[in-house]
């Protein structure tokens, strides 16, 4: 009775002329083409998504009894899990100029968080203390491209400068304190 949980999977496919309204200015104003008779992939297109989320919480006066207290009252643990298969991103024009527009996948991505609270009462008062760990396992997953010719050459994302920004926040816990009555 203390546990709960979910699991989801989602497959979608995202297809269309333009992922903005001001693409294809874009590419006019560089010089380059699409073919206009085919729709692409959407910049968002991300065929497979799986979660799964797990709790254990315990209520008031509820878990083990240690000396007639009950040790774990009011404590929670979550377990959130998230996967998604890779976003499309275009490779750079050939010399014909022609974009094949996002043909290419990024690498799929995964993350763990892990939450746990305390909940402590006092007559009408109640305080909840807690800490989520996001990225539990510390992954690394790459969020943005940001020179796509340096990426296929070398597999750095950020370009020649490595900008820190390609890749997913590295884990990290936030506190937090609530007050009730």
């Amino acid at each position: 009775s203390f546990w709960s949980g979910n699991v989801s999977y989602t497959y979608s496919v995202a297809k269309g002329r333009y992922s903005s309204p001001t693409e294809g200015y874009r590419y006019a104003t560089e010089g380059l083409a699409i073919n206009l008779g085919e729709d692409n992939y959407l910049d968002w297109d991300q065929r497979h998504t799986a979660d799964a989320h797990l709790t254990l919480e315990m209520g008031r006066g509820e878990g083990p009894m240690v000396a007639g207290y009950s040790v774990l009252e009011g404590s929670s643990v979550s377990l959130d899990w998230t996967w998604g298969s890779g976003f499309p991103y275009s490779p750079p024009p050939a010399e014909s100029a022609i974009v094949q527009v996002n043909t290419e996948r990024y690498p799929w991505t995964m993350q763990t968080d892990l939450g746990i609270s305390r909940k402590i009462w006092a007559g009408p008062v109640t305080l909840e203390v807690g800490m989520t760990v996001y990225n539990l396992f510390n992954r690394s997953n790459l969020d943005k491209i940001y020179d796509v010719q340096w990426y296929n050459q070398s597999g750095e994302p950020g370009g020649e400068a490595m900008n820190p920004g390609s890749w997913s926040p590295a884990r990290h816990a936030v506190l937090r304190m609530g007050l009730s009555w």
